[in-house]
């Protein structure tokens, strides 16, 4: 249930920044949503964290920060906990290690629609005729 709800969040900041201000170009739009589904993979893969400290997930988390606990990018709430005699002890920060994350795509895919915005209107302002074909 978790991983719907990160997908969903997912694409309604894609389609957020996608919409905001004015309409998105086809390949812009495409290229956001390779972005968003790249961030989504490295969200929801398993990071290998679990194996390393060999640690269960602590108690007192809520829901979706315990099933988060060992995934995430580029912060993990695993890397907001204290480590205490060898065992993982939770501050009260690890949701907003989620909402870094999600902080994190917002920025990328603002940045990268303003870029991919400012490159192709540069090409398409171009007076000069394109030439395909030294005829």
């Amino acid at each position: 249930m978790v991983d719907v709800f990160t997908i969903a969040f997912a694409v309604f900041i894609l389609f957020a920044v996608a919409k905001w201000n004015r309409p998105v170009r086809p390949i812009t739009a495409f290229f956001l949503a390779l972005l968003t589904g790249a961030w989504i993979w490295a969200n929801l893969r398993t990071s290998g964290w679990q194996e390393v400290l060999n640690e269960g997930t602590p108690e007192g988390l809520d829901p979706v920060t315990k099933a988060m606990f060992w995934r995430g990018w580029p912060l993990a709430p695993v890397m907001l906990c204290l480590i205490h005699g060898n065992r993982l002890r939770p501050i009260g920060l690890e949701g907003l290690a989620l909402v870094f994350d999600w902080l994190v795509l917002l920025l990328v895919l603002s940045l990268a629609r303003f870029v991919w915005d400012r490159c192709s209107h540069r090409r398409a302002a171009d007076p000069r005729p394109v030439k395909y074909w030294n005829v």
